[in-house]
């Protein structure tokens, strides 16, 4: 049902990366929800995406589109200007989404999507009642953000929760903001990519979870069996650097570990090179063997990011002081795939006073509405003192 007749109407977009999706949603005092999406593949076309669906919503509820709330992907100043390195948006100014035919004009808000996800997982998802609580989103990179009892923390700019650019990642590897050696590239699909030897994916998230469940469906005991066609990983080129692990009767250093072995494909014995060189191998994939070493790799780069997201984990936990952490975004999906990955390097980088009862990690609770929720939730939060 829609807002009644008196209500006031409040809009929260989420511009996420080449998409603005979800996002303007017109309630009433009593929570009615109407939801219009969009999808735009640039800053401009966001734009205009966004006006023309807070602009139907104006001519659906006219004089009653009281606030706006948005979510973006990238750091956001308090005189709402964004940067978002990730997807090339430098100093865009956040208040050209006003709507121009909004009338009265709108109280407008506007933050970083993870931030508003842990507002939002905060008030009424995994992380209610917890006293200090850590979300960490996993999409083109890694946010962030801490609620502290009931409070996010953001910083004398604005830019806190930055946790994607700490430099718990590989100091070779350059990250878009400048640095190296950012969290944020050991743990999204860019990460499973260069994992995997493939070229960087322009959608890292959807990347990322098709990598992910692929790797599920081929399960240790399938990818030992050798049996061709039980993974849905597509076939590699006879020359593609390949990352195997897990298989008993493939040779790899640590099949924990995920460590890289030079194989041959069709026979599954060693070849020349390294096991523990950390180089991945050329491999001869023979006739059915192809799927098999595809599969092997796949669980191996999941084995790894899911690795290096339990380190870090570890070391804000120890930093903050967080009684739970939740993951949203990709940072879910691993959780589900290699949680004993995420739990084994976690509890490794946990103090050890910390480790009799660690701060458990669980998925969000509100899922890809996170940020919607919490643009909406601020949005409502600033409109109130005017409502008086």
């Amino acid at each position: 049902s829609g807002p009644d007749a008196s209500g006031s109407a409040v809009s929260g977009p989420d511009a996420s990366g080449s998409a603005v999706s979800g996002s303007a949603a017109a309630g009433s005092a009593s929570g009615d929800l109407a939801l219009a999406q969009q999808q735009a593949p640039a800053w401009p076309a966001v734009v205009a995406a966004i006006h023309s669906a807070i602009g139907r919503l104006c001519e659906q509820y006219p004089g009653r589109l009281r606030a706006l709330g948005v979510s973006v992907p990238g750091t956001v100043s308090r005189d709402l200007r964004l940067d978002a390195t990730n997807v090339g948006w430098h100093d865009v100014d956040l208040t050209a989404l006003w709507p121009p035919t909004a009338d009265p004009k709108p109280v407008f808000v506007a933050g970083n999507d993870a931030s508003l996800a842990a507002a939002a997982e905060s008030a009424r998802g995994a992380a209610s009642g917890a006293r200090v609580a850590l979300h960490l989103l996993i999409a083109g990179g890694l946010g962030g953000a801490v609620v502290d009892q009931g409070r996010l923390l953001n910083g004398a700019s604005g830019f806190s929760g930055e946790f994607g650019h700490m430099p718990f990642g590989d100091p070779a590897i350059p990250c878009p903001c400048g640095a190296h050696g950012c969290w944020g590239t050991a743990v999204d699909g860019t990460a499973l990519a260069r994992h995997l030897g493939h070229r960087p994916p322009r959608d890292p998230v959807t990347y990322a979870r098709r990598i992910i469940a692929s790797a599920v469906a081929a399960s240790p005991a399938a990818v030992a069996s050798g049996a061709p066609g039980d993974f849905p990983a597509a076939p590699i080129a006879a020359d593609a650097p390949v990352f195997v692990t897990g298989p008993a009767d493939v040779p790899t250093a640590d099949a924990r570990a995920g460590t890289p072995a030079s194989v041959d494909a069709g026979s599954g014995a060693p070849v020349s090179g390294d096991a523990r060189s950390g180089t991945p191998a050329s491999v001869d994939v023979g006739a059915g063997a192809r799927v098999v070493v595809g599969a092997a790799a796949e669980l191996g780069a999941v084995r790894l990011v899911a690795a290096a997201l339990g380190r870090g984990i570890a070391g804000l936990v120890n930093a903050l002081d967080a009684d739970l952490v939740t993951l949203g975004g990709v940072g879910a999906d691993l959780l589900s795939a290699a949680e004993d990955e995420i739990q084994a390097s976690y509890r490794a980088g946990l103090m050890a006073i910390r480790r009799g009862s660690p701060p458990p990690i669980l998925p969000a609770a509100l899922g890809a509405d996170g940020p919607i929720a919490g643009a909406a939730e601020e949005a409502w939060s600033s409109l109130i003192p005017h409502l008086a």
